[in-house]
């Protein structure tokens, strides 16, 4: 994704979300790997599907973060990796699209 789209998609309300340190994981990287996937060869449905609840979820970890929901992220994420390893194609919806 251009640098442009992505400075764009991250300016105004989201802009707090970039204060965070990264970690390891996140319910957006994990809803990115299970559901952004399928868009990856098109960026505009990706920008427009995609990225509005990726900024969302990112926006929900600011409000839930703590080593239980952590510690609970690598987890799943750990499992995920694995499920696609194994070839798993589809994934329920994240727990946390519920909450957004």
């Amino acid at each position: 994704m251009p640098v442009e789209t992505v400075d764009r998609e991250y300016c105004g309300e989201y802009a707090d979300v970039l204060s965070v340190r990264p970690g390891l994981t996140s319910a957006a990287s994990l809803y990115d790997y299970t559901v952004g996937e399928s868009y990856a060869d098109n960026e505009e449905l990706y920008r427009i599907k995609v990225l509005p609840n990726k900024n969302k979820l990112e926006h929900l970890y600011i409000k839930k973060q703590g080593f239980s929901y952590d510690a609970s992220l690598i987890w799943r994420t750990i499992k995920t990796i694995v499920l696609v390893a194994l070839g798993r194609k589809r994934f329920p919806d994240i727990p946390e699209l519920r909450e957004i």
